[in-house]
């Protein structure tokens, strides 16, 4: 075998692991599956209230931020059910939030609602919220003046599909302002005790005079404490567990249906 028999070898073989090389530093046609290395968060609620009407049209409302890699998200595309959701400032919240285009919506009926979430190509998934259907409450009437160490009976109709209740308790002028007692229903059943500490600022000070506004909350999943404490009459008692446990995409979501309101007065001389 001659001499340039050999360098043509040679220059082949050294071809060969120039594009081996080339592929192993990365220059190939391979790319990463859609949405890999990406870790998405939703938290949000759906507050449906009876108490807030214009021209007999119940108010909805709904409530969410999305966070991709921990940063804010807001050029994603959310629905819930068949309703586009924009991103935009609302509700005096920390930041803006996804909601509804067209606030107030209609009444929404009971039921299971798809929230469809699409990041460009890189994402797409979905969860769901339970709308439960209406509660009332069926005692508590108008002008009750509370006792002191005597905690006001409540009771209201049963919901099918709903998580648990909250009953809460708020100064009339300071509705829908973030203040205002509220707890977690412990017991079976449909009915509960409101404690006289509901009308205290603190559990040292006399009973606070005035008209209060007494709510039922039935709620379903985890909604977020947050977002909804300004869109409550008053807020959250406490945030609930995560409820989207996914292994890209994590987060909670619920939905409240806050009934009618009774109203109390305390009077001096009630301390």
């Amino acid at each position: 075998m001659n001499m340039n028999k050999y360098k043509l070898i040679s220059l082949s073989l050294l071809i060969a692991l120039t594009a081996i090389l080339s592929g192993c530093n990365g220059n190939s046609d391979i790319t990463n599956p859609p949405g890999s290395g990406y870790a998405y968060t939703l938290k949000g609620c759906f507050v449906q209230d009876l108490n807030l009407s214009a021209q007999k049209q119940d108010y909805n409302y709904f409530a969410a931020t999305m966070t991709r890699n921990t940063l804010n998200l807001n050029s994603a595309q959310l629905f819930f059910g068949s309703s586009a959701l924009i991103y935009g400032t609302e509700y005096n919240v920390t930041d803006s939030v996804y909601t509804f285009a067209n606030s107030p919506t209609p009444y929404l009926a009971s039921g299971k609602y798809v929230i469809n979430i699409v990041d460009s190509t890189i994402f797409s998934d979905t969860t769901s919220s339970q709308v439960i259907d209406s509660l009332w409450i069926l005692n508590a009437p108008d002008s009750t003046i509370p006792h002191t160490n005597s905690p006001i009976f409540v009771e209201w109709t049963p919901v099918l599909g709903v998580d648990g209740y909250i009953v809460a308790v708020v100064l009339t002028q300071n509705a829908y302002t973030g203040k205002g007692f509220s707890a977690y229903v412990t017991e079976a059943g449909t009915s509960t005790f409101i404690p006289t500490d509901a009308f205290r600022a603190n559990p040292t000070q006399t009973l606070d005079t005035g008209w209060y506004d007494i709510y039922v909350y039935g709620y379903t999943g985890a909604p977020d404490s947050v977002l909804s404490s300004s869109i409550l009459p008053a807020p959250l008692p406490s945030e609930l567990p995560d409820n989207i446990n996914q292994t890209k995409f994590t987060g909670h979501f619920g939905s409240i249906f806050v009934s009618r309101k009774t109203v109390v007065q305390i009077v001096a001389g009630t301390n």
